[in-house]
C-alpha cells in the first residue's frame, strides 16, 4: 500500500535538494528567497466514502521560492496521509486490515502578506495532482485526478535561516477507486518546520 507513496515522494526530495541547491546559491547575490518546510499534522477527508479511515495522519514536503522582484513566491508542495485499521468483516467473525493511502503534488502560488522580521502570514493555491489508493475487504483499489488546494498559515522566523509555523490546507480532487468516484481532499491542519533564504 505504501508504494506509490515513497515513489511520489522520493523523486520530491531529490527535486527540492537540487532546487534548494540552485536557488540557494542565487540567493547569495540577494537576488532570491524562499521557504523548504516539513509538515506534519492531521488530514479530515470530506468524502463520506471513507468511512473509519476519513481521519489520516499528514505529512509534507512544502517548497516556494521567487526573485525579490516578483510579488508572489511559486509554491511546489507534497503532501500525503495515510491510515490503516483492523476491522471485523459482518456476519464471519473474520478480522481484515483495511488502509487509505493519498498523496498530492500541489502546484501553484503562495502569497507571503507581510514581510516584518518575524510574524510572515501567508496565502496560497493552485493545482493538485491526487493519487490514492484504498485497501478493503482484500481488494486493492487506485486512481489519480486533477483539483485544487488552497492554504493559509503563519510562519514564524526564529533565526535568520531557520522558522517555524502552523497552516490549514483545503484540497478537493476525484479519483476513481473500483466501483466508486471519490472525493481525495479535505481539510488537513499542520505544523511547519524548515529553512529560508
Amino acid at each position: 500500500m505504501r508504494r506509490h507513496l515513497i515513489g511520489f515522494f522520493f523523486p520530491l526530495i531529490s527535486v527540492a535538494g537540487l532546487v534548494a541547491g540552485i536557488v540557494g546559491t542565487a540567493s547569495a547575490a540577494g537576488d532570491w528567497t524562499g521557504h523548504v518546510n516539513f509538515m506534519i499534522g492531521q488530514s479530515y477527508l470530506g468524502d463520506g466514502k471513507w468511512g473509519s479511515l476519513d481521519r489520516q495522519d499528514a505529512f509534507g514536503l512544502e517548497i516556494d521560492f521567487r526573485n525579490r522582484d516578483w510579488p508572489v513566491n511559486i509554491a511546489i508542495d507534497m503532501v500525503g496521509c495515510t491510515k490503516e485499521e483492523d476491522s471485523l468483516v459482518p456476519g464471519t467473525g473474520r478480522v481484515i486490515r483495511q488502509s487509505a493511502d493519498i498523496s498530492e503534488l500541489d502546484l501553484g502560488v503562495r502569497k507571503f502578506l507581510d514581510q516584518g522580521p518575524f510574524f510572515h502570514p501567508f496565502v496560497g493555491g493552485g493545482i493538485a495532482l491526487a493519487a490514492a489508493e484504498r485497501q478493503i475487504l482484500g481488494t486493492e483499489y487506485d486512481g489519480d485526478g486533477v483539483g485544487l488546494w488552497v492554504d493559509a498559515g503563519i510562519s514564524l522566523a526564529v533565526t535568520a535561516h531557520f522558522n517555524v509555523g502552523v497552516e490549514l490546507r483545503y484540497s478537493w480532487a476525484e479519483v476513481d477507486l473500483g466501483p466508486e468516484r471519490i472525493d481525495t481532499g479535505g481539510v488537513t491542519a499542520g505544523a511547519l518546520f524548515g529553512f529560508r533564504w
